[in-house]
């Protein structure tokens, strides 16, 4: 389900919520935008039971889906340790709550070829929710759904209004122009 509402984007683009291929386009602005981020999906989701046994030592877990928002349950080497781990800053990966050992003054980490599971839900809600879009990230799927309503990105010329006059814009630029983009979200949606 969309986190952006066909009003907004309607709103933003200048057209009726109604127009035909609007949820779509949203749909699809929003799968662009999550696999920029290298993300499942944007919208808050549950994740149940990611399980794997660590290849290294690391003093956090990464896990698929990000921002995170709660950890419900972490196992550590069949251990229940939830009350003991926290979600990184950021919120894109779990780390310990006390990250030294008291008496040895080192970092506590996540040992290697130890089996960890976890659930927990991550990504973002809508604007009148606890976790909303950041803004450059909903800049970022607004502008997409406008090129992705009329297959613009496969066309040669994009076309856009500023005030009174119709601008034509060469793909070459707007590809120039997408990645000023990327560089912004990656800044300000991941650290």
């Amino acid at each position: 389900m969309p986190i952006l509402t066909t009003t907004e984007v309607g709103a933003f683009l200048g057209i009726p919520y109604d127009t035909s291929g609007l949820a779509e386009a949203i749909e699809q602005a929003e799968a662009l935008v999550a696999g920029k981020l290298n993300l499942p999906t944007l919208d808050l989701t549950t994740y149940t039971a990611e399980s794997r046994i660590t290849g290294y030592t690391s003093q956090q877990v990464i896990t698929l889906g990000a921002p995170i928002r709660e950890v419900f349950n972490f196992t550590y080497a069949d251990d229940d340790v939830t009350d003991e781990v926290e979600i990184g800053p950021g919120g894109f990966s779990i780390i310990w709550s006390e990250p030294y050992y008291i008496n040895f003054n080192r970092v506590k980490s996540f040992a290697r070829m130890t089996r960890i599971s976890y659930t927990y839900s991550a990504g973002w809600t809508d604007s009148n929710g606890y976790y909303p879009l950041p803004a450059q990230v909903k800049a970022y799927v607004l502008s997409m759904a406008g090129l992705t309503l009329g297959n613009l990105l496969g066309s040669g010329v994009y076309d856009t209004k500023l005030g009174d006059m119709t601008i034509k814009i060469q793909r070459e630029t707007l590809e120039q122009n997408l990645g000023v983009y990327d560089l912004a979200l990656l800044r300000h949606a991941r650290p």
